[in-house]
């Protein structure tokens, strides 16, 4: 299933309880074929999330209680946000998200993200535009928690990929596992996916396979998150021990 639009956005604390305000600005591209669909969205939350999030064996495990958690607090501004580099034009974020059509960047572009700052102080971030990939297959439908999981994909050059397994279900505790890989195939380790809950528990289990540039910044008492991704694919599996 091709990733088509909508960002997973979690603000979450280093370590056990999580210490600072965060935020996040996400670049995103989806296309099919020459015809692209440009997304751009801001987000800043003045209180620490409620989720934690742990680094494990090279990867990255946050959990939350509620999917409400990952934004606590009132959502705050750091100024209009300006976006520099992309083929369609500079571009002015006002808070909230915008999209357009238009094809943003090929991949190698650097772009360039700044705000003059408000209740989140002012800051600057440069990334290099990713690259598509295209998926070529996983370690199958269904995923052993106690087990290494291998996806594979055609090698773009320059671009780190985002290998995502979220398990989730309304109004119970969710899981993401993350992992960033430079090249294919990547195996993500047992230690990170033995967190995922079980689906026959009820839990919808998802793999997300994206191709994403992040940068950290981290201005006053903010850690602020800015990303690049272009297009993706998803599907659904099934997780057991």
């Amino acid at each position: 299933m091709r990733l088509t639009h909508g960002v997973l956005v979690v603000l979450v604390g280093c370590g056990g309880a999580p210490v600072r305000p965060a935020g996040s600005v996400v670049l995103s591209q989806v296309c099919d074929g020459e015809r692209c669909t440009v997304s751009a969205s801001a987000v800043f939350s003045s209180a620490p999330s409620r989720c934690t999030k742990a680094a494990v064996a090279g990867c990255r495990v946050t959990e939350c209680e509620r999917v409400g958690d990952a934004l606590n607090g009132e959502e705050v501004s750091a100024g209009d946000i300006e976006v520099a580099g992309l083929r369609t034009g500079p571009l002015t974020l006002r808070g909230g998200s915008v999209s357009f059509s238009g094809r943003a960047w090929e991949g190698g572009e650097t772009l360039t993200v700044s705000a003059p700052g408000g209740v989140v102080p002012a800051f600057s971030a440069e990334l290099v535009a990713p690259r598509e990939v295209k998926l070529e297959a996983t370690g199958g439908g269904t995923l052993r928690r106690g087990a290494d999981f291998t996806v594979l994909w055609d090698d773009a050059p320059m671009t780190p990929v985002s290998v995502t397994v979220m398990s989730a279900k309304p109004k119970a505790r969710w899981v993401v596992v993350s992992c960033t890989f430079a090249t294919s195939p990547a195996v993500v380790p047992a230690a990170a996916l033995k967190h995922l809950h079980r689906s026959d528990d009820g839990y919808t289990v998802s793999l997300m396979l994206t191709p994403a540039v992040e940068r950290s910044v981290v201005v006053g008492e903010w850690d602020v998150g800015v990303s690049a991704e272009t297009g993706g694919f998803a599907t659904f599996l099934t997780t057991s021990d």
